[in-house]
Protein backbone atom coordinates (compact mmCIF):
# COMPACT_ATOMS: atom_id res chain seq x y z
CA UNK A 1 0.00 0.00 0.00
CA UNK A 2 1.35 3.65 -1.01
CA UNK A 3 1.81 5.71 1.70
CA UNK A 4 0.54 9.45 1.91
CA UNK A 5 3.70 10.91 0.86
CA UNK A 6 4.08 8.31 -2.12
CA UNK A 7 0.38 9.48 -3.30
CA UNK A 8 1.38 13.34 -3.35
CA UNK A 9 4.82 12.42 -5.03
CA UNK A 10 2.56 10.54 -7.76
CA UNK A 11 0.03 12.78 -8.50
CA UNK A 12 3.24 15.60 -8.78
CA UNK A 13 4.68 13.01 -11.30
CA UNK A 14 1.41 13.15 -13.20
CA UNK A 15 1.12 16.96 -13.48
CA UNK A 16 4.74 17.40 -14.92
CA UNK A 17 3.14 15.81 -18.24
CA UNK A 18 5.98 13.74 -18.82
CA UNK A 19 8.10 10.63 -17.75
CA UNK A 20 11.05 10.99 -16.00
CA UNK A 21 14.25 9.18 -15.10
CA UNK A 22 12.44 7.23 -11.98
CA UNK A 23 8.74 7.17 -13.51
CA UNK A 24 7.04 5.87 -15.93
CA UNK A 25 3.30 6.29 -17.37
CA UNK A 26 1.55 3.35 -18.92
CA UNK A 27 -2.14 3.77 -20.48
CA UNK A 28 -3.30 0.35 -19.26
CA UNK A 29 -2.13 -2.97 -17.23
CA UNK A 30 0.47 -5.61 -19.15
CA UNK A 31 -1.71 -8.16 -20.99
CA UNK A 32 -0.96 -11.78 -20.95
CA UNK A 33 1.49 -13.03 -22.73
CA UNK A 34 3.61 -9.35 -22.08
CA UNK A 35 5.35 -10.52 -19.10
CA UNK A 36 8.76 -9.79 -20.66
CA UNK A 37 7.54 -6.25 -20.97
CA UNK A 38 6.90 -5.89 -17.36
CA UNK A 39 9.69 -7.19 -16.22
CA UNK A 40 12.27 -5.00 -18.45
CA UNK A 41 10.41 -1.65 -16.99
CA UNK A 42 10.51 -3.24 -13.65
CA UNK A 43 14.61 -4.03 -13.88
CA UNK A 44 14.60 -0.45 -15.49
CA UNK A 45 12.49 1.09 -12.67
CA UNK A 46 15.02 -0.53 -10.30
CA UNK A 47 18.14 0.50 -12.25
CA UNK A 48 17.36 4.12 -12.37
CA UNK A 49 20.02 7.03 -12.44
CA UNK A 50 18.87 8.49 -9.72
CA UNK A 51 19.05 5.78 -7.36
CA UNK A 52 16.05 5.89 -5.74
CA UNK A 53 12.60 4.55 -5.51
CA UNK A 54 10.57 4.67 -8.72
CA UNK A 55 7.20 4.09 -9.99
CA UNK A 56 5.21 2.32 -12.95
CA UNK A 57 2.17 4.31 -13.04
CA UNK A 58 -0.59 2.54 -14.81
CA UNK A 59 -3.92 4.55 -16.14
CA UNK A 60 -2.19 7.57 -17.61
CA UNK A 61 -2.94 8.09 -21.32
CA UNK A 62 -0.10 9.86 -22.61
CA UNK A 63 -1.99 10.54 -25.95
CA UNK A 64 -4.65 12.16 -24.36
CA UNK A 65 -3.30 15.11 -22.53
CA UNK A 66 -1.76 12.59 -19.08
CA UNK A 67 -5.44 12.04 -18.25
CA UNK A 68 -6.49 9.20 -16.15
CA UNK A 69 -7.69 6.18 -18.15
CA UNK A 70 -10.07 3.96 -15.30
CA UNK A 71 -8.80 0.64 -14.81
CA UNK A 72 -11.31 -0.39 -12.38
CA UNK A 73 -12.68 -3.27 -13.92
CA UNK A 74 -9.39 -4.24 -15.68
CA UNK A 75 -8.73 -8.04 -16.35
CA UNK A 76 -5.30 -7.72 -16.54
CA UNK A 77 -5.18 -5.47 -13.35
CA UNK A 78 -2.21 -7.16 -10.84
CA UNK A 79 -2.20 -6.87 -6.80
CA UNK A 80 0.88 -6.38 -5.20
CA UNK A 81 0.84 -9.44 -4.31
CA UNK A 82 0.62 -11.21 -7.90
CA UNK A 83 3.69 -8.95 -8.79
CA UNK A 84 5.99 -9.70 -5.66
CA UNK A 85 4.73 -13.54 -7.15
CA UNK A 86 5.43 -12.35 -10.60
CA UNK A 87 9.10 -11.50 -9.90
CA UNK A 88 9.80 -14.22 -6.98
CA UNK A 89 11.04 -17.03 -9.23
CA UNK A 90 13.19 -14.56 -11.35
CA UNK A 91 16.89 -14.64 -11.33
CA UNK A 92 17.33 -11.12 -10.47
CA UNK A 93 20.31 -10.39 -8.46
CA UNK A 94 21.57 -7.49 -6.54
CA UNK A 95 17.91 -6.04 -4.92
CA UNK A 96 14.98 -6.88 -2.68
CA UNK A 97 11.79 -8.44 -5.21
CA UNK A 98 9.61 -8.22 -2.27
CA UNK A 99 10.50 -4.36 -2.20
CA UNK A 100 7.94 -4.17 -4.98
CA UNK A 101 4.65 -2.06 -3.63
CA UNK A 102 1.77 -1.38 -5.29
CA UNK A 103 -1.49 0.93 -4.21
CA UNK A 104 -4.49 2.20 -5.97
CA UNK A 105 -4.87 6.30 -6.07
CA UNK A 106 -8.28 7.65 -6.99
CA UNK A 107 -8.18 10.64 -9.32
CA UNK A 108 -11.44 12.08 -10.67
CA UNK A 109 -9.75 13.16 -13.96
CA UNK A 110 -11.14 10.23 -16.17
CA UNK A 111 -10.75 10.04 -20.46
CA UNK A 112 -13.31 10.40 -22.43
Amino acid sequence: MLSEKQKNEVLKLISYKQEGAYWDFKKQWYEDGKQADLLHDIICMANNLENRDAYIIIGIDEEKDYCVNDLTNSADRKTTQMLVDFLRNKKIYGWDKTACNGGTIAIGKWCD
